[in-house]
């Protein structure tokens, strides 16, 4: 096992959320000496049960079922914070003792940038140098994070997926060093929640995939929301960005001495950029090359430039936010070094992740689909658009001071009705009030399938897509889709 630097040794390290990255980030800074002070709302949170087992508890002073605001006298004699990706700096439970930490010059890090510290001595102390290829955006992070892990798994390439996706970036890298087994790639699901807190990692390659509001109630505002995705292009060596999204594209524009690669739904125009281009009657995914004996005298490229990789048609996942998101992923695979006979095989069986445009079932002739994925205004827009009938759409939660306008237009021309669920209900409701589309309420999931059955049509869909975080009712996204196969399933 490598060691940190001695500087850690002896010293305090304040975790503030013990959850899985600050349970993971306890443990690793447990390894190498450290004292550690814990605090927690909570009596009982979710990394307890697993630090208490890993963790000599006569090195840890627990602070469990907080009341209040954290007191600024839990930094004494401390020499580093571990702040929750899931607590803002600037909530009032934590601001008093950020503003504090930062005053007296102790550095507030996140768990991903204790990865990015224990990569960075292990590149000095033994050579380990793998490559890291980092993945944000509003919307496709897991889809492209797991795509591309599955593409470099598959062509045989030791590579490890961690990060947002789970589980903890800093508990996959003690396990591999655990059991002797490094990766030479990670791919690593990052939000902007872990971006904020993170500073040491120099991904090789970063793809920024899209940018649309969402989480204005931790950042503060749409602003801070993006530089916080603007931050990982700049510490990366190669910027990968969508040229499709014109945000992306202006941000792209600001960056200084970086290399710059692009994918979009258009034929691309630069070496090494990826996109779609008309071949016949049918779009093809394609690679642009070198080939100097079809650049013209302006260098522009043309398609006697393009590698032909693939129709769209013949992809599993629809929609054209997943035909940006394949596009991605081939540019981070090329980036390693595999060839298109390498990249293809998976391309051609990756079904998608669960809750993400998920078909479940027909039931009536009515089709069910989970999209419970969906946790802000434009995925649920990029799910409607990639329906092929008229859809009963599920629709609310925890509204994350989202603007809930821009669905009306989509609503309007892909719904037959809306039925709506939790604490933002009657926020939307106002909205359609100013539209002809008929809508119901439901107390819970299980009313909102049965109404959405009701007022399904034969050949209609049933689309789980609530635009909304899912804590108000379910423990996350994912229970909240588990909650909804079920009800679905008992229509059989």
């Amino acid at each position: 096992m490598c060691k940190l630097d001695n500087d850690i040794k002896g010293s305090i390290v304040l975790v503030i959320g013990l959850g899985e990255s600050g349970c993971y980030s306890a443990i690793w800074y447990h390894r190498h000496g450290a004292r550690l002070r814990i605090v927690d709302t909570k009596i009982n949170p979710v990394g307890l049960c697993k630090l208490k087992h890993l963790v000599n508890d006569s090195l840890i002073e627990y602070n469990l079922g907080y009341a209040g605001n954290f007191k600024v006298d839990l930094l004494e004699g401390v020499s580093l914070v571990i702040l929750s990706p899931g607590l803002s700096p600037n909530s009032i439970v934590v601001k008093d003792i950020i503003d504090k930490a930062k005053s007296i010059n102790i550095e507030i890090i996140g768990e991903i940038e204790v990865f990015a510290r224990a990569i960075e001595y292990m590149r000095y102390s033994i050579g380990y140098n793998p490559k890291i290829i980092a993945i944000t955006g509003t919307n496709g992070k897991t889809t492209v994070t797991c795509l591309t892990y599955k593409i470099l798994n598959d062509c045989g390439i030791s590579v490890q997926i961690a990060g947002n996706i789970g589980p903890a970036s800093i508990r996959v890298l003690m396990d591999v060093i655990d059991s002797a087994s490094l990766p030479k790639v990670w791919v690593l699901e990052l939000s902007s929640f872990q971006i904020n807190s993170m500073y040491s990692l120099h991904p090789e390659i970063s793809v920024l995939l899209n940018l649309t509001e969402d989480h204005i109630d931790w950042h503060g505002s749409k602003e801070n929301y993006w530089e916080s995705k603007n931050k990982l292009l700049r510490l990366s060596k190669t910027a990968l960005i969508n040229r499709s999204d014109h945000l992306v594209l202006r941000m792209s524009f600001e960056l200084k001495n970086k290399i710059i690669n692009s994918f979009g739904i258009d034929e691309p125009t630069k070496i090494g950029d990826v996109g779609v281009s008309l071949k016949g009657d049918q779009k093809w995914l394609v690679y642009s090359y070198r080939n100097d004996l079809f650049l013209n005298d302006t260098d522009r490229l043309n398609q006697n430039n393009f590698e032909y990789l693939l129709p769209t048609s013949s992809l599993k996942i629809k929609g054209m936010h997943n035909i940006l998101n394949v596009l991605a992923s081939i540019k981070l695979c090329k980036y390693v070094g595999l060839k298109t006979a390498e990249i293809l095989p998976a391309l051609f069986n990756y079904e998608g992740e669960p809750h993400r445009i998920q078909w479940i079932c027909m039931v009536n002739d009515v089709n069910y689909i989970d999209d419970s994925k969906s946790t802000n205004v434009a995925s649920t827009l990029a799910a409607l658009q990639s329906m092929d009938s008229k859809s009963i759409l599920i629709l609310g939660g925890m509204g994350k001071n989202q603007d809930f306008l821009p669905l009306i237009p989509d609503l309007i021309r892909y719904t037959r009705a809306v039925v709506l669920i939790g604490t933002t209900s009657s926020e939307i409701a106002s909205i359609l009030d100013k539209t002809s589309l008929p809508y119901r309420f439901a107390h819970d999931m299980k009313e909102a399938v049965e109404i959405s059955s009701e007022l399904a049509n034969s050949g209609d869909t049933v689309l789980l897509s609530p635009a909304c975080s899912s804590f108000d009712m379910f423990n996350g996204y994912a229970h909240r889709g588990k909650i909804f196969v079920d009800c679905v399933k008992s229509l059989l």
